[in-house]
């Protein structure tokens, strides 16, 4: 392969066109407060719980500001967002807490908790276009208390939220209400378990299809464990014996993650000193159990949940653990993926994919979302002082990462940190939010998408090649490729799959330390390339600028890319 790279580059055609460096979107700032470009904030302001999902190039925000619920839509991948952002609460709250949102084509659900009314809900069935003139209650025992915040999943036209209450003198109960006409009418809730344990972040819910799945932390045997029903008549009845999911359960953390795909129901969550996977089979029997990390074994501490993300048969789970501690850095955490090609049955070896030296910063809070071939994983970390956002990707279904990951945040670190940070992905793209602290303690909520991104490798004399218009399957783009620094003959552009890591070239080859980052030929074409249209939505492939330089090869920085529709 490495020979035959090496004449295409030698027989290279003459350079039509050079392009400037790639350029990352800036972060787009989606909260109601004043933007005053870095200066102090004279007022605080305070934000939580962003959350983020997506239905092909349409994306939906919601988070809580200021003790009320917002909501944003952007109907063009994220290039332009609403006008004006819709207030979903009715301005009786008090400390609602994170919004859940769900989304399945133009249906979308944002529930949350409001005190001292209770759970609600609203709904839009344009795609967040118009929404109710208020929210719609979902418990209906005044009186109660609600424990846990509200999941809420969609399948369909039917809309699942579940919610934890607790009765004086009881044990706390765990509720289910179903809507099957797109929230325009609700049935009466269910009672689905009696609980003595209401910690562990509440119950999650996943919907697919006439499966429902709901999952939570249950005191019943005198130490919390998970617990699971279902149902396979979209709600209707549910088995008369929950299924005790786990055997080794940390109660503390937060809401577990539940994903149902195919029929195929897969939960993640941690005991103590370990991270597990656990999966429920279409014919409706739960495979055994499967630890995550695979060492060590029963001395970890974690950062958050595991995360989970599912298309098709590759399945990835996503977790921070603090193996590599050190007395030096006692809160250190690295961040770790492990990936199932076959829908769970074997797992491949787990990857570190955050990119500092190991146990030198806090990789955590991690998301992770899929679209075609390329898995995301998007965390929080500490490394430069202050938290920022960082990326890593694979563009081979998770058998390869990048060897160097990338900050995605491109706010200043003197100023402000970004957390908790949320993923969604869909229409050939990855859609990022976050909270970010400024000056005066005041947050806000920022955006940032990407469907494309810089892998360090070459010559380190020319940037990546750039991609003009959008990277779209059905219409096409044009690739232009970088100047390169050192090119004295004529320059084209590679493409082919992506080397993982970049393959490092003998100095008597590159023009000094130099790294090829295509591992399989497509071929060697002019500068600049026109890319289809008709290739297919979520591939994904690399592309470098190249030229021989005298007596050596010269080669860009490379761009990893992944199609839309």
């Amino acid at each position: 392969m490495l020979v035959r790279m090496i004449l295409a580059i030698a027989t290279t055609l003459p350079i039509l066109s050079a392009a400037a460096s790639a350029q990352r979107p800036q972060d787009v700032r989606l909260d109601n407060g004043p933007d005053y470009s870095g200066a102090l904030e004279l007022v605080s302001r305070s934000v939580h719980g962003a959350q983020i999902a997506a239905s092909e190039t349409c994306v939906f925000a919601s988070w809580e500001e200021d003790r009320e619920i917002w909501f944003s839509r952007s109907s063009d991948a994220g290039e332009s967002w609403s006008a004006a952002n819709i207030q979903l609460s009715d301005g009786s709250t008090s400390s609602p807490g994170t919004p859940t949102i769900a989304v399945e084509d133009a249906l979308v659900a944002v529930s949350w908790r409001q005190i001292p009314q209770g759970v609600l809900l609203m709904t839009s069935t344009d795609g967040g276009g118009t929404w109710p003139s208020a929210p719609v209650r979902i418990d209906d025992n005044a009186g109660t208390n609600i424990d846990s915040l509200p999941h809420v999943a969609i399948a369909g036209p039917s809309i699942f939220v579940t919610w934890l209450e607790s009765i004086p003198s009881a044990p706390d109960v765990l509720f289910l209400r179903c809507s099957r006409d797109s929230g325009q009418t609700w049935e009466n809730p269910i009672p689905l378990a009696a609980t003595a344990f209401s910690g562990g972040g509440g119950p999650s819910v996943a919907a697919e299809g006439q499966r429902v799945v709901v999952v939570w932390p249950d005191g019943r045997n005198g130490q919390p464990e998970l617990f699971a029903n279902s149902s396979d008549d979209g709600g209707v009845t549910w088995q008369l014996e929950d299924t005790q999911v786990s055997t080794s359960f940390d109660g503390t953390m937060e809401r577990q993650s539940v994903v149902i795909r195919d029929g195929s129901t897969f939960v993640t969550w941690i005991s103590p000193s370990d991270a597990f996977i656990r999966k429920r089979a279409a014919s409706g029997v739960w495979e055994p159990i499967v630890q995550l990390n695979t060492e060590p074994s029963g001395t970890l501490r974690f950062f958050g949940n595991p995360r989970l993300a599912v298309s098709g048969s590759t399945v990835c789970a996503v977790w921070s653990d603090s193996r590599n501690v050190s007395a030096a850095q006692p809160l250190a955490f690295d961040a770790f993926a492990r990936v199932s090609q076959d829908g769970g049955s074997t797992w491949d070896p787990e990857h570190r994919i955050s990119t500092t030296p190991p146990g030198t910063s806090a990789s955590a809070l991690i998301s992770v979302a899929i679209e075609g071939s390329s898995i995301s994983a998007l965390w929080q970390d500490d490394r430069s002082g202050a938290w920022g956002v960082y990326l890593n990707r694979s563009v081979d279904g998770g058998r390869t990462w990048l060897t160097n990951d990338v900050r995605l945040d491109t706010t200043d670190n003197t100023t402000s940190a970004s957390q908790v940070p949320e993923l969604a992905a869909g229409g050939g793209r990855a859609y990022a939010i976050w909270k970010n602290w400024g000056p005066m303690r005041s947050t806000d909520v920022y955006f940032n998408t990407f469907d494309a991104i810089e892998v360090p490798s070459g010559c380190g004399s020319g940037p990546a090649p750039v991609a003009a218009g959008a990277l779209s399957a059905s219409s096409g783009f044009r690739l232009d490729g970088s100047a390169l620094v050192n090119c004295s003959g004529s320059q084209i552009l590679l493409v082919g799959s992506c080397a993982q890591p970049p393959i490092a070239l003998p100095t008597w080859i590159g023009c000094g330390t130099c790294s090829l980052a295509i591992f399989e030929s497509y071929g060697a074409f002019s500068d600049p390339l026109v890319v289809g249209p008709g290739l297919d939505s979520g591939f994904g492939f690399c592309v470098q600028s190249a030229c021989v330089a005298g007596a050596c090869i010269e080669l860009s920085s490379t761009l990893a890319v992944v199609l839309a529709n």
